[in-house]
């Protein structure tokens, strides 16, 4: 059994550096960041760490490329078109991964995996696709941060209540909502 953290929207590490602070660093870490000036700070601060392997892609249901949408901090950019909040209106391609496959294919039921997601909209569409593929069976603990409403121009609510409740069902008390500063791992 290997203990597994995935970091969807690592950005800076700053999560990162909670998790090990908080959880040790015998966790096998995936920092997924599509940013390249954030890609460069992970390696700068995590590349003496066999433990964390940086993923220079953003997290995806296709592998391939995409529009990136920067964001006015390089924690607000997103691949989604209607997310308006902070936004700079320019653009960059990255690369992307299809994230339930690359899970399906890179951690097994019997490892302890814990996922945190804060990726600026990306979350309703991957989730979705992980529901239909049931790789959220191959995660143990979940760290999410929705950004529906507050971000994405037109969002329909009843998509993330939809979400939600099969979320809320699956891992009951082990699924944390909220903002990821306030995440305590």
């Amino acid at each position: 059994m290997r203990n597994v953290f995935l970091n969807c929207g690592a950005n800076k590490g700053f999560i990162i550096e909670r998790f090990i602070e908080a959880r040790g660093n015998d966790w096998e870490i995936h920092a997924f960041e599509c940013l390249p000036e954030c890609v460069g700070i992970l390696n700068n601060k995590f590349g003496s760490n066999k433990n964390v392997i940086v993923q220079d892609c953003a997290a995806s249901t296709y592998d391939g490329t995409a529009t990136f949408r920067l964001g006015s901090s390089t924690n607000s950019g997103s691949l989604r078109e209607d997310k308006t909040t902070f936004m700079t209106g320019q653009n960059i391609l990255v690369k992307t991964v299809n994230f339930s496959s690359w899970i399906k294919n890179n951690v097994s039921e019997e490892d302890n995996v814990c996922l945190s997601m804060d990726i600026e909209g990306g979350e309703y569409d991957i989730l979705n696709k992980m529901i239909k593929d049931d790789t959220l069976s191959l995660i143990d603990t979940f760290y999410l941060e929705f950004h529906g409403e507050r971000c994405l121009q037109g969002f329909d609510v009843n998509i993330e209540k939809n979400i939600r409740k099969i979320l809320d069902d699956k891992f009951g008390d082990k699924i944390i909502y909220n903002n990821s500063s306030t995440w305590s791992f």
